[in-house]
């Protein structure tokens, strides 16, 4: 049997190691390639990251090893320190999905105890909404009206107990300094901080996989029932967040079915684990369904509802290269014109089969290289795209990482991406050369995961950028024990060279300078005029509003910045409402109880408090298209005398 396992580890390694190497090609010389969002020089980012690797291995790991305890404590201040910083000033949400999810909140906590139609379409995303509805609920109860930070500071938590919880593995299975060196890998590479203050499922399901498979390596480590029950619960909540983390449950098995545990022993904790899963499971089940039929008729589920076999056919759709959309294809589009669930079920699995016999195996590979390349190339894991939709405040650090100067944040986020690739590359290589490995735990149950999440995307599901997140995350311990025992450091230190490691450094850092705007072009999502308010309702959100002959509605808002111009991006009858002759916008500065006319010009205009007025001039009713939402903390105040009622609109710069 060991030799058995000892096959089975390697090829596992064998896998990642490949898997590893086609991300690291993609991330150096096609970066973007197929999204083309931004182009970066190879050279720039091989000089870049020969400058972090020489820094940290030559010259930063004699003082970590040496001092790893103290240089642990500021690694974690700083991490804090960053993460209160981004949780206050980061927020925002993106419109379609995340902000969908803000409406239900707001919904439940008004005591409107009904799913939104959204969520017929979206049932994957039920269980992050009741979990952040009871986060919410206790910011109402502490009396913390702004919901949104305390959204973010408790991503950042679950972010940084999962970090917690591997450091207690690498204590146990590693030195010391290699705590030390997940730390700062975590330090640098912001991006892991940055998806905790965008509130959605990556972050949740991604810890509550790491927690699960940290109790589940305690199990294997102290043989304490309780913690297998611990990990299966878990590990039910990771798979109800985000249905791909059911991997990491395959990869526990997988793991379970290799050890050296008898037979008996291996089905005992397999029952134990899969009852626990099951019954998290089966609860939520049955109160989903419950609440489902209080929300629903079964014409509204027919009307709205998509198969799986919708984002099999995404997946597999080389027009996209397994994305939701792409110049001039709208796959969304095409599965609502069939009417109903029973007729999008047959037209996707007809779709599915047509795809695969019109591919072939060569189109089939093409597919999946380009799949490969949109979903691991770009280091900043698409959350420079990630623009905010709804949100008070974008200016600040918001124009460094989603706005009009986020290439610098995404050049630097790439180099640590590389580097992070080439520490656990380094890791699986070594695996795989070495004599034997037989000894099974929590970095063989990662590896598996990781190779499952690439072929689960690669070869058959949606594929995005923010989806390597629960890949990346997972692999920073492999990368920590990567980097902690390079060879090249000690090698070159014996000879007495170090000096040589150090003086390379210096010049690679001074040949950043002349190049660093020069390679780097701008992303092609960062619009011509800066926004630096923005209450842009999803369309799903947006319902008609009357306003009759010679009335007018108003709403106030508060600009935090100087601006230019305010734009109204509510739809009437096909058009722009600034395009609308019957409609009149007028914009007003209140100063105390006095308001006073301000052209809506381009002109440059100060912060503070002003009044949008749409006056109906025309001699009969004109209708117009507002957001509709129970109060939420990223929204201004209501129009006028309809509560729960909000124009959509941008403020520019």
């Amino acid at each position: 049997m060991s030799k058995v396992r000892n096959i089975g580890i390697k090829f596992v390694y064998g896998l990642m190691s490949i898997f590893l190497f086609t991300i690291l090609v993609n991330a150096i010389f096609f970066v973007s390639k197929i999204r083309k969002v931004y182009e970066v020089k190879p050279i720039a980012l091989i000089a870049s990251v020969a400058f972090v690797y020489i820094f940290i291995q030559f010259l930063l790991l004699p003082v970590l090893k040496k001092y790893s305890t103290p240089f642990n404590v500021v690694c974690w201040i700083l991490i804090i320190l960053c993460q209160l910083f981004l949780s206050c000033t980061y927020q925002g949400a993106g419109g379609i999905d995340d902000f969908d999810i803000r409406m239900q909140i707001a919904s439940f906590l008004n005591g409107h105890g009904v799913l939104a139609p959204y969520f017929i379409y979206a049932a994957n995303n039920i269980p992050i909404t009741l979990i952040f509805t009871v986060v919410a609920k206790i910011s109402g109860l502490i009396g913390v009206k702004n919901t949104t930070l305390l959204l973010n500071v408790f991503q950042c938590v679950l972010i940084d107990l999962a970090i917690l919880a591997v450091t207690f593995i690498l204590k146990k299975e590693n030195k010391r300094s290699t705590v030390s060196y997940l730390l700062l890998i975590f330090l640098l590479y912001s991006t892991i901080s940055i998806f905790g203050v965008n509130i959605y499922t990556d972050v949740t399901s991604t810890c509550f996989a790491v927690y699960g498979a940290f109790f589940f390596y305690a199990y294997l480590k102290n043989d304490k029932n309780y913690l297998l029950v611990l990990s299966g619960i878990l590990e039910a909540f990771a798979y109800l967040a985000k249905m791909n983390l059911i991997i990491m449950s395959i990869s526990i098995v997988l793991i379970l079915a290799i050890s050296e545990y008898k037979i008996l022993k291996k089905m005992k904790i397999l029952l134990v684990f899969t009852l626990s899963f099951a019954l998290i499971v089966g609860m939520y089940h049955f109160g989903v369904n419950k609440l489902q039929e209080q929300s629903y008729t079964s014409e509204q589920i027919t009307e709205l509802g998509f198969p799986y076999t919708y984002w099999i056919s995404m997946g597999l759709n080389a027009q996209t290269y397994g994305e939701n959309s792409f110049p001039g294809v709208n796959l969304y589009g095409e599965g609502a014109q069939q009417k109903t669930l029973p007729n999008r079920k047959r037209y996707y699995s007809a779709k599915i089969k047509s795809q695969i016999k019109q591919e072939g195996v060569k189109g089939l590979a093409k597919l999946y290289i380009g799949k490969v390349n949109v979903m691991y190339s770009q280091g900043e894991l698409g959350s420079i795209e990630r623009s905010f939709g709804i949100s008070k405040n974008m200016e600040g650090i918001y124009q460094y990482i989603a706005g009009k100067q986020s290439y610098g944040y995404a050049f630097y986020s790439q180099v640590i991406y590389i580097f992070i690739l080439i520490t656990a590359l380094s890791y699986s290589i070594k695996q795989v050369l070495s004599k034997s490995v037989t000894q099974i735990g929590y970095f063989e149950i990662i590896a598996v995961f990781f190779i499952g999440i690439f072929l689960f995307h690669i070869l058959m599901w949606e594929v995005m950028p923010r989806y390597a997140f629960v890949a990346m995350f997972a692999l920073l311990p492999i990368s920590a024990v990567g980097g902690i025992n390079d060879p090249l450091p000690n090698a070159f230190r014996k000879k007495g060279i170090t000096f040589v490691a150090g003086i390379i450094c210096l010049i690679l850092l001074l040949a950043q300078f002349p190049i660093i705007n020069k390679v780097m072009t701008q992303p092609k999502s960062r619009l011509n005029n800066k926004i630096v308010l923005s209450q842009n309702f999803p369309n799903g959100s947006l319902v008609p509003l009357n306003i009759p002959k010679n009335k007018t509605i108003k709403e106030n808002i508060i600009i935090n910045s100087e601006f230019r111009s305010i734009n109204l991006t509510s739809w009437v009858g096909g058009k722009m409402i600034n395009e609308n002759p019957n409609l009149q916008l007028r914009v007003y500065k209140i100063n105390g109880g006095d308001k006073h006319y301000i052209a809506n010009d381009n002109t440059l205009k100060q912060a503070g408090t002003y009044m949008l007025e749409i006056k109906n001039i025309s001699d009969k009713k004109a209708q117009i298209a507002v957001g509709h939402t129970y109060p939420v903390d990223l929204l201004q105040n209501h129009i006028k005398k309809y509560p729960n009622y909000y124009l959509s609109f941008n403020v520019t710069k």
